[in-house]
């Protein structure tokens, strides 16, 4: 029984901590949009600093998972309309249309329907009927274990002075340990921190979860953040990676600000790691889940089929439901911020030899050098309590590995898995100052002149023309080196290369020699660099072939690339992946094989 307790306790903080959780690098409080209705925090005041002396520290003395009402008169099956928050901007009914498209198996009554005010809450309308369903105590097992000092959750308020009113305050949450004792909530319990939810051990005011634009207004404090983020949270020694997006955190501070009542959590679930990082430790809190996990599937199951909302809190009825909405219900009372405590101890329960969950669980490590390395760089390999695991990185995080101008980018799924996704800040490069690329839609690149004038330095140019080319000018009065030159088709000549007749050291009309433009196909000419094809046999200028040994016309190397000529070998220059025969174009250069090289993602 005290093993079930203690899972669903686990469960309950872990909901909490995601959907409260805030990165640190996230400062504008929640907006409410023009078609936002229904049950939302109240907005930020005007600026007004905090002007406390020290901090206020408030610990969660009773959790509302949705249950019960939050005067415990009520039980029914509909208390979950009553926690949460309207995260999408829609009162939605089992008959709309706008929203995603249920998981395979979902019914849409069950996942469509809203709570009170829109209140989105799909974990207490579907995923909770099955925690009860296997734990009919669990509301009353979670409270119990926090009223025996087993664990809360903690939120520390700097500079929380008596006012009603404040904006913007920074706050931090932590993960309360065993009190060792049943808490007085009388503001002198000194509750020890977990390790694990601090970036530094060592360091207790460096939680991971901040908020450093809370506020708050009539008493009612606001976490001030609905940004998506990442937390890693140890359960029994695994590494638990939950990603929430949309987090709103707020409650209702007594006017002391000793205690608060009202409290809501809303935030989404991103269905797919919810369900993967839950499958990792579930065998940490019952053995027999070691060699039979048809139970652990079918709950899994069930708990995917509770995605309701887009990971972003969108809804898009065009897309598959890769979220689930959760809103929860919580009152704090003061208490003091104790001391680190020791991470806790752990064994591996289905360690058999060098197997066991959790990855490499079961060998044991002094440091992550000692574990076997991970399957690939998306998961990191870990030594908590002696105990080799692994941890998967962050969903987003772009991989080591990227093949440069294929306008993608690999990307760590957040599962230990590699997925490809496109990136419009890849495109291939053409090696020319005045041209920009832009991906396409089947990953191809197209490339347009930039602005005209834009400034360069290509082949001794100095402005962009309308045609992607860095020339010398533009206009006459781009030519200041030599008084008197003008400007022909981008050059800066001698007025003679203008005047309709052949003078000077030109080799036809106005064409030709050191001082004017080459001369065009059949014009006279003494050596190739009087020529805009660089051919010139018989004292005349060539048209440009794919066969002369030169390079001109549109070819990118020597007669190859470009739109006639035959596609480039490997270790010749190129604009796109189409001048080359190996269909990739890396950094102007054509490579030996596929699309192979890697790089950075552009």
């Amino acid at each position: 029984m005290r093993r079930t307790q203690l899972a669903i306790a686990a469960l309950a903080a872990t909901g909490i901590l995601y959907a409260a959780a805030c990165s640190d690098t996230v400062e504008s409080p929640p907006t409410v949009t023009p078609d936002q209705t229904g049950i939302v925090p109240p907005k930020p005041g005007p600026e007004k600093p905090g002007d406390g002396a020290g901090a206020v520290t408030l610990a969660v003395n009773k959790l509302y998972l949705g249950s019960v009402s939050r005067d415990g008169k009520s039980s029914t099956s509909n208390e979950w309309k009553k926690y949460g928050f309207n995260l999408d901007g829609k009162i939605s009914t089992d008959k709309s249309k706008d929203l995603c498209q249920p998981r395979e198996g979902a019914n849409p009554a069950n996942i469509y329907l809203d709570g009170d005010g829109g209140i989105d809450n799909s974990f207490g309308r579907n995923i909770l009927p099955v925690i009860r369903a296997a734990a009919p105590d669990a509301e009353s097992s979670v409270n119990d274990s926090i009223l025996e000092g087993s664990f809360t959750l903690l939120l520390h308020i700097d500079k929380l002075g008596a006012g009603a009113d404040y904006n913007p305050l920074e706050a931090k949450l932590y993960g309360g340990s065993d009190l060792g004792a049943a808490p007085k909530f009388d503001g002198t319990d000194e509750w020890p921190v977990i390790a694990e939810l601090l970036d530094n051990p060592d360091d207790i005011t460096s939680s991971k979860v901040k908020f450093a634009s809370s506020y708050v207004v009539d008493n009612t404090w606001v976490s001030g953040s609905n940004a998506p983020i990442n937390l890693s949270l140890n359960v029994s020694g695994f590494s638990l990676n939950l990603t929430i997006s949309n987090a709103v955190l707020a409650m209702k501070l007594a006017p002391d600000h000793k205690s608060a009542t009202e409290g809501t959590i809303a935030g989404v679930l991103e269905t797919d790691v919810l369900t993967s990082e839950l499958k990792k430790v579930v065998a940490a809190f019952d053995e027999a889940f070691c060699e039979d996990n048809s139970t652990v599937d079918s709950i899994l199951t069930q708990i995917e089929q509770a995605s309701d909302i887009m990971k972003d809190g969108s809804q898009d009825p065009t897309a598959i439901c890769n979220g689930i909405s959760i809103g929860l219900g919580f009152d704090m009372k003061e208490v003091k911020l104790g001391p680190v405590a020791p991470p806790g101890m752990f064994e591996d329960p289905c360690a058999t030899g060098m197997g066991g969950a959790g990855g490499s669980g079961g060998m044991s490590c002094k440091t992550e050098a000692d574990c076997p390395p991970p399957a690939n760089e998306c998961i990191t390999a870990t030594c908590l309590n002696g105990m080799c695991g692994e941890m998967n990185v962050a969903q987003g995080t772009p991989a080591a590995t990227q093949v440069d101008g294929d306008c993608m980018m690999n990307q760590c799924t957040g599962t230990g898995m590699i997925e490809t996704i496109k990136d419009n800040s890849d495109p291939a490069e053409d090696m020319k100052e005045c041209t920009a690329g832009t991906c396409q839609a089947d990953g191809s690149t197209t490339h347009a002149p930039v602005n005209l004038g834009t400034p360069c330095s290509e082949n001794g140019g100095a402005l962009c023309n309308n045609m992607g080319a860095c020339v010398e000018c533009l206009t006459t009065i781009d030519c200041t080196v030599v008084v008197g030159e003008i400007c022909q088709n981008g050059n800066c000549v001698p007025p003679a290369c203008a005047n309709a007749a052949q003078d000077g050291a030109e080799t036809d009309i106005d064409c030709g020699g050191p001082d004017c433009n080459k001369c065009g196909t059949n014009k006279n000419c003494m050596m190739s660099s009087d020529c805009i094809s660089s051919v010139c046999t018989g004292n005349k200028c060539q048209a440009a072939t794919c066969t002369d040994t030169t390079k001109n016309g549109s070819e990118t190397d020597v007669d190859c690339g470009g739109a006639t000529c035959p596609k480039c070998a490997g270790g010749m220059m190129c604009s796109v992946g189409s001048d080359c025969v190996s269909g990739s174009c890396q950094a102007g250069v054509c490579t030996m094989g596929g699309a192979g090289g890697a790089g950075g993602s552009g």
